[in-house]
């Protein structure tokens, strides 16, 4: 199709046409022509786009930089047959429009350009313009040493758009790929400059690897009969790259326990998550509320310069529950339903005018940094991945988020570590008290990689923290700390039938099983 016959065939309409009329009407005769199906035609209509059809010898000639120029394309193979046609990868000002393989297609739709363009070709390597001195060529090779492609890119883009060239490539997709350059795993979200590479040619390893078992989890749903569940499938491609993305965002507002205590002793903090123990239990508030209270309140208390008046405890602490009902989805809690618990949660003491006040005190120490993930978000996606097979229960999930309660009272056991590996361990913890198959357990540290690739001795960290949360168990139930005051309160909420009576398990049993399986020969 050329625009000699386009403009010979429509000429006596297209003259007497307003421009943007005359630009709609050529579309829609090139799309007529031959082969073209009519949905093309009415994408070609609507979206004022050109007609382009290409081969792989195909001849590009750039005819007009105005403001509704065209491209003149001589055509030089058939593109009316029904094979695999490479289409042309259109490079404007560094911005581009990679090309695909696939089945014909027999035209692709690009908007016209209004500035200088230049036209691309390539099956395997992106080409960028000539113009982009810093161009980086990076060759990508498989475990075995074989080639997997070699790519030119700028030291600007992200990691996650080098796997999406390589998708296209390897048909692999960008969730089940491993980047390393030298010792170092590469991360998404970095680009390539950040990640240490700023030579002209460098060598990447890729890596293929298995799909997390959250991923595998919600891909199985795909063909659910639930409509729900099936959407939820969608989420499978993007979900072990939210995760990374949520381990990083939690270490990096993580306090140090010291920094807890500067603002607020450790008695007035028992007592603020004792009483929230229970008041939001009897309000029905969802599990996360608390945690994610706590650790607001934490991270405000470290960046303190001045220790908290006891008269003002309460306030921050409305302003800190306040703040995490606005981020809370608004069905659970709708406007005006969140004032009026604000106003039964502080009997009336307080004014709103006062509690937002506080809580923009509250936000602006924070550098309005909130939302930040807890261990009851990564607790979550454990027992997602550990459903695959359909045999986690929810007691197992009880136990678990009673230890982490539990850690919740003492800022050394709830900030020693990442709080991924914190989830990691009261599950494991449960799994191992419940006496769960090993399978289990080794599944959960099977995905452990996936949040955080350079932490090593994964499975050590797991373990250390898990006898952690059982010492801590075993001291709080026998009155050995002084937090043990608390315990009674989290004893009775995690003692009832709705929840399984997990609080009422032996401790010292689950720490001994513990020993025994870590230590067999120091145990006997």
């Amino acid at each position: 199709v050329t625009s000699a016959s386009v403009a010979a065939a429509w000429a006596p309409e297209t003259d007497r046409m307003p421009g943007h009329e005359r630009k709609h009407s050529a579309c829609s005769a090139a799309c007529s022509h031959q082969s073209c199906c009519s949905a093309q035609q009415r994408l070609c209509a609507h979206t004022g786009g050109i007609n382009v059809q290409v081969g792989e010898n195909a001849d590009c000639k750039l005819k007009s930089q105005e403001g509704n120029a065209s491209f003149v394309i001589e055509q030089q193979s058939n593109v009316g047959s029904l094979g695999l046609v490479q289409s042309s990868e259109l490079i404007c000002n560094a911005s581009e429009v990679h090309p695909t393989q696939g089945p014909c297609q027999d035209a692709a739709f690009f908007p016209i350009p209004t500035w200088p363009c230049t036209v691309a070709w390539g099956v395997g390597n992106q080409i960028h313009s000539q113009s982009d001195h810093n161009a980086l060529r990076l060759s990508i090779l498989s475990m075995s040493g074989s080639e997997v492609a070699v790519l030119q890119c700028l030291p600007g883009d992200a990691v996650s758009e080098v796997k999406r060239q390589l998708s296209r490539i390897t048909c692999t997709p960008g969730h089940e790929q491993r980047l390393v350059f030298g010792n170092r795993v590469l991360k998404d979200r970095e680009t390539l400059k950040a990640s240490g590479i700023t030579h002209t040619h460098a060598t990447l390893q890729w890596i293929k690897v298995r799909p997390s078992g959250v991923a595998r989890n919600l891909e199985s749903q795909r063909r659910s009969h639930s409509p729900s569940k099936a959407l939820s499938a969608s989420l499978a491609e993007i979900v072990d790259s939210v995760m990374q993305t949520e381990h990083v965002l939690s270490e990096s507002a993580r306090p140090r326990a010291a920094d807890a205590a500067m603002a607020i002793t450790p008695q007035h903090r028992g007592e603020l998550i004792n009483w929230m123990v229970q008041a939001f239990e009897v309000c029905h508030f969802d599990d996360s509320m608390l945690h994610s209270i706590v650790l607001t309140l934490d991270r405000y208390c470290a960046r303190r310069a001045s220790p908290i008046e006891a008269t003002a405890i309460q306030k921050v602490l409305m302003a800190a529950v306040c703040t995490e009902m606005k981020l809370a989805s608004e069905s659970e809690y709708p406007h005006g339903h969140w004032q009026d618990m604000l106003a039964h949660l502080c009997h009336g003491h307080l004014s709103r005018a006062a509690i937002l006040k506080a809580e923009f005190d509250i936000l602006r120490g924070l550098g309005f940094v909130v939302g930040i993930p807890t261990p009851v978000t990564f607790l979550r996606e454990f027992a997602t991945r550990l459903d695959e097979a359909g045999t986690v229960d929810n007691q197992a999930l009880q136990l678990a988020l009673f230890l982490l309660e539990l850690a919740l009272f003492e800022p050394e056991v709830q900030y020693a570590q990442p709080h991924m590996i914190l989830a990691a361990g009261a599950m494991s913890a449960a799994l191992r008290a419940l006496d769960a198959p090993a399978t289990q357990r080794e599944g959960l540290v099977e995905d452990l990689p996936i949040y955080c690739p350079d932490l090593h001795s994964m499975e050590d960290a797991v373990l250390d923290c898990e006898e952690s949360l059982l010492k801590h168990w075993l001291m709080c139930s026998t009155g050995s700390i002084t937090c043990d005051r608390f315990y009674v309160q989290l004893e009775h909420k995690f003692g009832c039938s709705a929840r399984h009576n997990v609080s009422r398990l032996s401790p010292s049993a689950s720490l001994k099983r513990f020993l025994l399986a870590r230590s067999p020969e120091t145990s006997e």
